[in-house]
């Protein structure tokens, strides 16, 4: 979607050189002939509408077809035609193994691994940091027991004239 790779410079740079591509001409004949001349796909009915998307109008098509029919179909299917120039540009995009979409998604899933490594060795630090607070706790707690059931000895055995020692010891 249009969202999802805003930004994304190599579908940018696949963008660029489509358009390119279509609006430059296509040689029809070989470059010393008499009759050589260059086929605009705007002439056959290929053309950019006004919110910049592709467009086909098959009359004016026809017409160019009637009109110049060798011409025509040499500047689509011709060695230096529409056919074989879109097929160089996305080889070169979606060929296996080394075109710049392959080594694009295997930047991607490299980072995605790499960055997978990072949260489980963050997650590990995390539960180790929670084991060591967990038992930080346990201690607190049990110290705080033993100092309870310390201050509920000294306040039962009297010490200190009759009261409460560690109330004396604070100040009570």
């Amino acid at each position: 979607t249009k969202t999802t790779f805003a930004g994304d410079t190599g579908l940018q740079m696949i963008e660029y050189r489509l358009r390119n591509m279509f609006h430059e001409g296509f040689p029809v004949g070989t470059p010393d002939d008499e009759n050589f001349r260059w086929v605009f796909l705007n002439q056959i009915g290929v053309e950019f509408d006004k919110t910049g998307k592709l467009a086909f109008k098959e009359d004016k098509f026809n017409k160019a077809l009637d009109t110049d029919y060798t011409g025509v179909s040499e500047a689509i299917t011709g060695q230096y035609g529409l056919g074989n120039q879109l097929r160089k540009i996305l080889q070169s995009y979606t060929q296996s193994g080394n075109g710049m979409l392959a080594v694009r998604e295997q930047g991607l899933r490299s980072r995605i691994q790499s960055i997978d490594r990072d949260i489980q060795g963050k997650e590990e630090r995390m539960q180790r940091r929670e084991q060591a607070l967990v038992a930080q706790f346990s201690r607190l707690q049990a110290s705080i027991s033993d100092m309870q059931r310390q201050s509920a000895a000294l306040s039962a055995s009297g010490a200190g004239g009759g009261g409460n020692l560690v109330s004396q010891l604070l100040g009570g």
